[in-house]
């Protein structure tokens, strides 16, 4: 589902498997009829420029810029000894990614409707020469419903990263920070929010929700990932406040990473963000 598949400050946890609002490189149709949605796009690399980000390529140097990005892209591959958060000896980059989209809306332009969405993405991938390593591919089936005051959000996603070398961990970079995910898994979420009109002053608006992502047959025998927020969202003129109450377990930024290889137990995290638009 485009543009978010969740509703809280966190997003979902496919946005740390670099499948949700990741930005790149590359050009986008659109057809936009009635109740029919049809998207098409070619990325050509990731928002750093991929492969030819590695400015230091010939003289073996690492850019410490790598992961100086808001959006996850994996920049490397790892070995079974290679730790979690180290900068990767294996360099890997997304190239030449196509992504097609088709939706449709049942009850188009009413205030109960419900899209049913198939997406999927194929591509390559280099190392720091630009040489193929590997190929990738996502695909993903989605239901968004908004019913009145009630919005429902659904998708079931799949994606590998089928790496020549046959490496079962994938690093990625984001926030100036090294993490790693498992080059093969399947991830759902099931999200549900409710928007509620007020007059309380300057604030106008409170959306209560509850997000739940669960990232499992990870590769590597790496164990589940799973991320469920509470909270609401207060619209007061420019200002969108989250609040957020996070559970999760090897989640990335809740005490975790997707990467653990054992359960390591229920972490908690209370949020508060604010952001000014205008």
């Amino acid at each position: 589902m485009t543009p978010y598949n969740s509703h809280s400050f966190f997003f979902s946890s496919n946005y740390y498997l670099g499948l949700e609002d990741d930005y790149d490189f590359g050009a986008k149709l659109i057809y936009d009829e009635g109740p029919l949605n049809i998207q098409g796009a070619f990325y050509w690399n990731d928002e750093l420029g991929g492969s030819d980000s590695y400015f230091g390529s010939d003289s073996g140097d690492f850019p410490n810029f790598l992961n100086d990005r808001y959006s996850y892209d994996i920049v490397g591959a790892r070995g079974t000894d290679e730790g979690t958060f180290d900068t990767p000896t294996t360099f890997a980059f997304d190239s030449n990614i196509i992504n097609g989209r088709v939706a449709y809306t049942f009850g188009h332009d009413t205030d109960y409707s419900t899209e049913l969405g198939f997406s999927g993405q194929w591509g390559d991938i280099v190392d720091n020469s630009s040489q193929s390593i590997g190929d990738q591919y996502a695909v993903a089936a989605h239901l968004v419903g908004n019913y009145g005051p009630w919005n429902l959000q659904l998708q079931a996603t799949q994606y590998e990263y089928d790496m020549d070398n046959g490496m079962e961990r994938m690093a990625v970079g984001a926030y100036d920070f090294y993490d790693t995910i498992a080059s093969e898994a399947t991830s759902y979420t099931v999200n549900v929010a409710y928007s509620l009109p007020v007059s309380w002053g300057p604030i106008s608006n409170l959306t209560f929700y509850n997000d739940y992502s669960l990232v499992t047959d990870k590769s590597a025998g790496l164990e589940d990932t799973w991320m469920n927020v509470t909270g609401v969202a207060v619209t007061s003129g420019g200002l969108y406040t989250y609040i957020d109450l996070i559970l999760a377990e090897n989640q990335p930024f809740i005490g975790g990473s997707m990467d653990s290889a054992v359960k390591s137990g229920t972490n908690t995290r209370f949020n508060i963000n604010f952001g000014y638009y205008f």
